[in-house]
């Protein structure tokens, strides 16, 4: 297999011939940072979690970057599966790694049940202590 590396602002990122799709699990990013990625069919949909509060969006594959994919509602920022464990978050000039956790449990919670069954853009926002606020 040939790898190349491609540069998006300031990282490089290993470049395949076919880029890995979003690999459902979850993954830690340190602190009390957490996301879960799940699928139903076609549809993806994400689930970050911290102490300061939780996200459960849509996620599409990125029109103009091959590989990378946007939450719904976040205009600056991306994923992007790295390996099989290891998943990159953030804007594409400051992508941070993610590490799968296969310890965890992969229950899929109510709103990121919601989010699959969607067909529709999805975003749901939630404060440090689980209350709806967007």
């Amino acid at each position: 297999m040939t790898v190349a590396a491609v540069i998006v602002s300031s990282v490089s990122l290993p470049a395949f011939a076919s880029p890995l799709p979003l690999q459902k699990g979850i993954y830690y990013g340190g602190g009390s940072r957490y996301i879960q990625i799940a699928a139903k069919g076609a549809r993806l949909c994400f689930h970050g979690y911290s102490g300061r509060g939780a996200t459960v969006a849509s996620i599409t594959p990125d029109p103009g970057l091959e590989g990378f994919y946007r939450i719904n509602g976040w205009t600056d920022t991306v994923l992007y599966q790295q390996d099989l464990k290891t998943l990159l978050f953030g804007s594409t000039n400051n992508l941070l790694p993610y590490e799968a956790d296969d310890n965890l449990s992969q229950d899929i919670s109510g709103s990121l049940q919601q989010c699959l069954e969607s067909n529709t853009p999805f975003q749901r926002r939630f404060d440090a202590r689980g209350r709806l606020i967007h």
